[in-house]
């Protein structure tokens, strides 16, 4: 009887430990999900000009798309001037199937 006990004490243990190894292996993939579109969305914005585009690429077991448009909230102040408003996207996609996207707005001057 006792070693009944013990082994239904050890299997749970295990299977608690197994989980909690799976939940770290997923928060290290998000986090590093998370760095490389930081990463992506701050090297463009840094731009002095931006262009409508798109861009692809992989780093390790990530792939990304990176994604430049004029935004649709751009302010009509802005019509006839040379400045307009870029939306910037990174969306990262890990092996896991899980899909991280950072977006943001950066004020430049038209194409």
């Amino acid at each position: 009887m006792a070693l009944a006990i013990l082994a239904l004490v050890l299997s749970s243990a295990f299977a608690g430990y197994s989980s909690g190894l799976g939940m770290v292996r997923l928060g290290d993939e998000r986090t590093r999900a998370l760095i490389l579109a930081q990463s992506l969305l701050a090297k463009e914005a840094a731009r002095p000009t931006l262009t409508p585009r798109r861009d692809q690429g992989r780093q390790g077991a990530l792939t990304w798309r990176l994604e430049v448009a004029l935004s649709e909230r751009t302010p009509l102040s802005l019509a006839k001037t040379p400045w307009a408003l870029f939306q910037i996207a990174v969306i990262v996609h890990s092996p896991s199937g899980r899909r991280l996207r950072l977006t943001t707005l950066k004020l430049a001057r038209r194409p």
